[in-house]
């Protein structure tokens, strides 16, 4: 899925081994001729234990204390490689060309900086032992880890509050473990495992790489804990490399990396039916191309891709770019976020919060303090361009690589992936914690039933959010299919429109304020629909009037355009728009301004398209309250606008 790329100047250990191989191997220790074997082949795990046991009877051998630290920082066990090296350094410095470098990352790993700064320079004085065309590609490699270890030095002293945990044997293993994605209820755990998990059948080892390939794992939060991991099911996971990527806002359509012989990796998504994830479909347009795809998040609103590609025409490895879905359905040519975000190292695995314009996303450029940092950059709204990235800090992030980083719905909690100390193996997945679980957005939930049944409705439904306020949409929601819930979260201090439309259904709409400052962290709104059928009908309740007249507010334009787009789904449907008010005022003032209010509905339709002769429209006063008209929360409930089906018939 998403390689971290090492410099290539670390394969010239191989020119090292030849210096082994031209020894008299028959009076070397077994252990090293097995492990120089082993080690060609790139079975690092295997060949550091192999020199680690040869060692305890020949810890004279440097070739083979040099090998043992390359073979522990191969196999992502870098911080383990620093006794070796010191001991080569210590003995002969002259060792190998590349040791000072091996011993400055070491040293960077193991958060000895100023040692670490040290090597560097010492190794930066022996360039030119190195031929004249990899000199400056070693000279720009040791300046940017002299920057790295200044910027962690900095970074550290100025720690931030925040409580970083191990998910635990249940999620991790001694193999990489990486990429969770939340679900919307938090309930659900998907990530990316590269152990002896098999899903398909035994040939899921790449001898290639010498490991496992990918699979897309699941953890359930069952008694206050993760469940041991098991596999996403078959139409996911293949026979090659799958990946979790994200998962959408709604939790319906989770994001995919697969790998084929034809491509370098390509973006897929599979969407939840029946509690079954369905096999993913390749994402149009030119998200995908002959280069690497491996990270990508998509919005709420289902209209905005950002993803990382190392396409040409970008910064340099991988950069992020945004697509944005067309009118027609396809994606339109991706852009690049640009020279603010992207460098000339790695931008991968975005991830945009709840509120749309915070993006996360890890790079090994910027101000890192080693491998991959977690960056986050704020899209400003007036001058339309992303913000400076700022580095997520100590302890999140570490001098090795911190990635795929985030948060759950409330944004009280956040998973990503890092190598460390305290770890099981590798890459493993970490939950942080901020030190006040206050939250900044609110959860709202519910399920969706049929009225006259009572049955949770299971067909394809359609939930739109928008802020009353603006008339901007916050996101589009899918339905489970098998229980007719759905999940979204908005943030807080807006008043929030809610349309709900299924099939064969009249439309539903309500609303909601969350306050600036509230302890709710979760809504519940459970939907009730009423069948498209004569004689039924439902309030417009997101169609407001100005105080005593007829005009209407600008907050009833996502609700109008909503029941214009009903009808013309629907040619065969009649309707009446009735007007009623509370009982303040005589009855004839009222029922002038009822039938007035219910005329500027209709003259509003029918500008938008809507024939005239499907539009009746009637006032009926005061006569029908729905609620008590002695309190002003029943008043505010009778003063309505009802949409009555006259005739239908499909």
């Amino acid at each position: 899925m998403k390689l971290i790329r090492l410099s290539p100047t670390f394969f010239a250990f191989a020119i090292f081994l030849l210096y082994v191989e031209n020894t008299n191997a028959q009076q070397r220790n077994a252990f090293f001729v097995k492990a120089d074997e082993v080690l060609t082949a790139n079975r690092y795990d295997e060949a550091a234990r192999l020199y680690k046991e040869g060692l305890k009877t020949d810890p004279e051998d440097l070739a083979a204390q040099y090998s043992c630290g390359i073979s522990l920082f191969k196999a992502g066990k870098k911080a383990n490689s620093l006794s070796y090296f010191k001991t080569v350094y210590h003995q002969n410095p002259h060792q190998d060309k590349y040791l000072l470098k091996y011993l400055g990352r070491a040293y960077q790993l193991n958060y000895k900086f100023d040692s670490a700064i040290a090597v560097f320079k010492e190794y930066e004085k022996h360039l030119h032992k190195h031929a004249q065309e990899q000199q400056g590609t070693e000279k720009e490699l040791i300046d940017k880890r002299i920057q790295e270890c200044l910027s962690a030095k900095l970074l550290i002293k100025h720690p931030k509050e925040v409580k970083i945990k191990n998910l635990g044997n249940a999620v991790n293993s001694p193999y990489d473990d990486y990429s969770p994605t939340i679900s919307a209820d938090e309930k659900t755990l998907m990530f990316t495992s590269r152990r002896d998990h098999v899903e398909i059948d035994e040939n899921n080892f790449s001898k290639k790489e010498q490991k496992y390939y990918e699979e897309v794992l699941i953890s359930e939060w069952e008694d206050s804990t993760w469940g041991a991991a098991h596999g996403i099911g078959e139409n996911v996971n293949g026979r090659r490399h799958d990946a979790s990527v994200s998962v959408s806002p709604d939790g319906q359509r989770l994001i995919v990396y697969k790998s084929t012989p034809q491509t370098k990796g390509d973006l897929y998504y599979s969407q939840l039916v029946d509690s079954i994830w369905n096999e993913p479909v390749k994402f149009g347009g030119e998200i995908n191309s002959h280069h690497f795809e491996p990270s990508a998040v998509i919005n709420s609103a289902e209209n905005s891709l950002i993803f990382s590609s190392d396409r040409p025409g970008g910064f340099g490895g991988l950069d992020l770019y945004i697509s944005k879905l067309l009118p027609n359905g396809q994606w339109g040519k991706p852009e690049n976020l640009g020279a603010g975000i992207n460098t000339k190292y790695d931008e991968d695995a975005p991830f945009l919060q709840a509120d749309e314009k915070t993006l996360h996303f890890s790079s090994n450029g910027h101000n890192s303090m080693g491998g991959y940092d977690i960056f986050t950059t704020v899209f400003n709204q007036t001058t339309k361009a992303w913000g400076t990235p700022e580095n997520a800090g100590y302890p999140v992030n570490t001098p090795d690589d911190d990635i795929y980083f985030t948060w759950n719905n409330r944004g009280t909690h956040a998973f990503f992936s890092s190598i460390r100390e305290i770890g099981m193996g590798g890459q493993d997945i970490y939950m942080l914690e901020l030190p006040e679980d206050v939250p900044s957005i609110v959860i709202v939930k519910g399920v969706v039933s049929d009225k006259i049944t009572n049955s949770p409705l299971g067909s394809p439904l359609k939930v739109t959010v928008y802020s009353l306020d603006s008339n901007k949409i916050v996101g589009f929601y899918n339905s489970s299919h098998a229980t007719g819930s759905y999940i979204f979260t908005v943030p807080h201090d807006d008043t929030y429109g809610m349309q709900v439309e299924a099939e064969g259904y009249l439309l539903h709409s309500e609303n909601f304020t969350v306050p600036k400052t509230t302890e709710v962290t979760e809504l519940s709104k459970h939907v009730e629909l009423q069948p498209i059928k004569e004689g039924n009908k439902v309030v417009l309740n997101n169609v407001f009037f100005q105080y005593n007249k007829s005009k209407l507010e600008p907050g009833s334009k996502m609700e109008l355009k909503a029941v214009k787009d009903f009808m013309l789904k629907n040619p065969e449907l009649f309707v009446e728009i009735g007007g009623h008010t509370d009982s303040i005022g005589s009855e004839q003032y009222n029922l002038r301004l009822s039938e007035a209010r219910a005329l500027a509905v209709k003259k509003y339709l029918e500008k938008l398209g809507v024939q005239s002769n499907r539009l009746t429209y009637k006032g009926y006063s005061f006569l029908h309250p729905i609620a008590s008209n002695q309190t002003e929360e029943g008043r505010k409930k009778n003063r309505r606008t009802e949409f009555l089906v006259l005739t239908y018939k499909p």
